[in-house]
């Protein structure tokens, strides 16, 4: 059956896999993880009821309790579901913690969504994490919590560790404490005269560079100053598997910003709830690129031969 519970769960998984296992900086991570969204959506509904799944026509409505109208057989008209900005409207009324606000968001990422299907534009081309991915595991985590399971049993232990950092940082008051350092340090800045900005951002740019041994390290664009040269760092808090490319093995690592410094305005802040505030809390994604003697070690062929004649 279409709306059967359990095929609409086992869906979701399939397309949240789908998401975790392309990079946080691609636009396939935003695109899967909505679909993924709509279906835990719909599976919630269909947790109850899957007739919540249903349009208001006869044929839909009897669908889920084993009926086929006259219609149906005449015409071929088969079960109808109702639109996701429906879904989200019911679950409104179903799921205590999901509120209007929650219900805007979820169809804020499904408007995005159509927008990228069904439009010539790139609805995703500067969409990053720090926009929209927090508020997206807190909206999974409080309908999988009403399914009575957990972030665990929908995106894996590496990811639902990362999530409930995220949602934590949503639930501290720091925003008005970043927006104030943010607008401090761009007055600070606006008092210079133009030549000693464009030396600030020169320097800024020569010290990025020098900052050679943070292997976490992105370059984002301050909010204050509005330098090309701070930078975010963070926590690895998941890989890929390593891929051979041109003669060369290639990790692609996961991060979440815990640390963020501009070398222009000093404008700095620790720890992912921060960042958050200032949209710099998204995960991206770095790429380490090894020689394949490197990755996997020298080939010990004395130590082995050793080994092997050892058995004589």
């Amino acid at each position: 059956m279409i709306w059967n519970y359990e095929s609409l769960w086992g869906k979701t998984k399939l397309f949240m896999a789908r998401a975790q296992s392309v990079n946080p900086d691609d636009s396939l991570f935003p695109f899967w993880s909505s679909l993924g969204l709509e279906l835990l959506a719909r599976a919630t509904l269909s947790f109850i009821h899957p007739v919540l799944n249903a349009d208001k026509d006869d044929s839909s409505i009897l669908y889920p309790f084993g009926f086929v109208t006259k219609e149906y057989v005449e015409k071929k008209k088969g079960p109808k579901s109702i639109a996701v900005n429906q879904v989200f409207s019911r679950l409104k009324s179903i799921v205590p913690e999901f509120t209007e606000t929650e219900e805007k968001f979820c169809n804020y990422l499904m408007d995005r969504r159509n927008e990228e299907i069904h439009s010539g534009s790139l609805a995703y081309e500067e969409f990053t994490t720090s926009k929209w991915v927090a508020k997206f595991y807190r909206v999974c985590k409080m309908l999988l919590s009403f399914q009575e399971k957990s972030l665990d049993e929908l995106f894996g232990a590496e990811t639902a560790i990362i999530a409930d950092k995220m949602i934590e940082a949503l639930g501290k008051n720091v925003e008005t404490i970043v927006k104030k350092r943010i607008a401090e340090a761009n007055s600070l800045f606006d008092k210079l005269t133009e030549s000693d900005k464009e030396e600030a951002k020169r320097q800024a740019a020569v010290k990025y560079r020098s900052v050679y041994n943070e292997p976490t390290k992105k370059m984002v664009t301050c909010p204050a100053c509005g330098s090309q040269h701070a930078m975010v760092k963070g926590e690895i808090v998941g890989s890929n598997e390593p891929r051979f490319v041109e003669g060369n093995i290639v990790e692609t690592y996961t991060i979440l910003p815990t640390t963020y410094a501009c070398f222009s305005c000093q404008l700095s802040m620790t720890g992912n709830d921060e960042l958050y505030y200032a949209e710099l809390g998204g995960q991206y994604a770095i790429e380490e690129i090894y020689d394949p003697t490197e990755y996997y070690g020298p080939d010990d062929r004395e130590d082995y031969y050793e080994d092997y004649y050892g058995d004589d």
